[in-house]
């Protein structure tokens, strides 16, 4: 892709790894026909042909937020303006994102109420962590999606047990992918 996208009321915001991943989808099934932004704490994020805004570059280096949901929702605090820009003439954004950890659980908050604030309206799709990621990631996942909740205009969360449980493959990297993938698909089914 050239990093040209249509520039349409509409976009979708991917904002960490998992949200990345799905915006990756969506370009490969929809090419340039849909706006899309990738947003991290990460400089390597998993899409590196979509256009892309690094959060917290000053105190995270681009390295990310290694799982530290206060850390991320800091460095998305301090670089909300940058968003601005990308987000001229948007009227409603489609967000994806994954719960129980950095960014996907710190940044989607802080990027939500921006948005309200800046007169947007929000749909949330965000996947919640597997079971085997222990009860720890789930509680983050808990106590970040009472958050969401209440920052989204509608909100729909996804366990990544069943978005994956029908993967076909015991690879974990190939599971998530199918997993993104499906995810992506549903999100166009809008």
């Amino acid at each position: 892709m050239n990093g040209t996208h249509v520039q349409s009321p509409l976009i979708l915001l991917g904002i960490g790894g998992a949200g990345a991943a799905a915006a990756a989808g969506l370009a490969r099934a929809y090419g340039p026909g849909i706006r899309i932004l990738v947003v991290d704490t990460d400089a390597r994020s998993g899409a590196p042909d979509l256009p892309f805004v690094l959060l917290g570059g000053a105190l995270l280096a681009g390295h990310g937020s290694g799982g530290r949901i206060p850390e991320a929702r800091t460095a998305a605090k301090e670089d909300l303006p940058l968003l601005d820009e990308k987000l001229d003439g948007v009227r409603a954004a489609i967000v994806v994102t994954a719960l129980g950890g950095g960014t996907g659980g710190g940044a989607t908050v802080e990027i939500l109420q921006h948005l309200r604030k800046n007169g947007i309206v929000t749909l949330l799709f965000a996947t919640t962590p597997f079971a085997f990621e222990g009860e720890d990631r789930a509680k983050k996942a808990a106590a970040v999606r009472s958050l969401l909740e209440n920052d989204a205009d509608t909100s729909v969360f996804l366990p990544l047990d069943a978005l994956v449980g029908g993967a076909g493959t015991d690879n974990m990297k190939d599971a998530l992918q199918r997993g993104m993938d499906t995810l992506a698909t549903g999100v166009t089914l809008l």
